[in-house]
């Protein structure tokens, strides 16, 4: 049950047609990574204990499949107090009627690009952050977090430490209005020849100005010129965000939901 060949499982057919939007597969690969498959429907992921366990199955799952996914769920996955799932909606409805105690129940958009608009960029630049940026980046990192219902809560010291990751990411960037005030900021992360775009973020005094839809334009740009696939998750409800994606060219490709559940009784 246990996988021994990631790869092998990850080039199969059926999940060929999800690869890009179960493309995390690819990044939880490490030593305390744990795979469990029946090798042909369905397989589950965790990077470590702490991380979201991502469940991928293929279209139109039997019962007896469900009951599996169920069961191991239950005996390897779901150990901690508070455990979060990534999973297809179609699994979704039939666990939420066999785990009790079901929360934080949110659907997480997948939006591809695969060509960019033409879209009028704001004054000012697209630049690599700056050690001088580092208490500005903090400081998008903490609102972000404070904004978004999903995101943990950060202090702003975490947010600081944080902050200094931004500025080691070859791939982080920032949008610098004429005063050269970093006001948005965003990165990708390459994973095999796919290129996912997140914190992505403007403070709302800088909104509607075309900054955020400037970097992100410029981010997805470099992403294919590179030959990528730039790729993202976004709250469904987030309308705001998710009109810059659609304005500088990308498309909903699917929908995942995440959740969190508390420990289960194994039968």
């Amino acid at each position: 049950m246990q996988l021994t060949d990631l790869t092998e499982f990850l080039d199969k057919s059926k999940f060929d047609q999800d690869k890009e939007e179960f493309h995390l597969f690819y990044k939880m690969t490490g030593k305390d990574s744990m795979f469990l498959s029946d090798n042909a429907t369905y397989c589950l992921g965790r990077g470590n204990e702490d991380l979201p366990t991502w469940v991928w199955t293929e279209d139109n799952l039997s019962l007896e499949k469900v009951k599996e996914v169920e069961d191991l769920l239950k005996l390897h996955y779901l150990v901690l107090d508070e455990n979060k799932l990534t999973c297809k909606k179609e699994l979704y409805e039939y666990l939420k009627n066999d785990l009790t105690g079901l929360k934080d129940y949110f659907e997480m958009g997948f939006l591809v690009c695969e060509d960019l608009n033409s879209v009028n960029l704001a004054h000012g630049r697209f630049d690599r952050p700056n050690y001088g940026d580092k208490t500005t980046l903090a400081r998008f990192w903490y609102e972000n977090c404070q904004e978004m219902e999903y995101n943990d809560k950060v202090t702003f010291e975490e947010a600081l430490e944080t902050a200094d990751d931004f500025l080691k990411n070859e791939n982080f960037y920032v949008w610098r209005n004429p005063e050269e005030k970093a006001v948005s900021m965003g990165c990708f992360t390459v994973t095999n020849n796919q290129a996912k775009l997140s914190h992505v973020y403007t403070p709302e005094t800088e909104r509607c100005r075309g900054y955020c839809t400037s970097l992100v334009y410029c981010l997805t740009k470099k992403a294919l010129e590179a030959g990528m696939v730039p790729l993202l998750y976004t709250d469904l409800n987030y309308e705001a965000s998710n009109h810059v994606y659609k304005k500088v060219g990308y498309k909903e490709k699917g929908m995942l939901v995440n959740f969190t559940a508390p420990k289960q009784e194994a039968k």
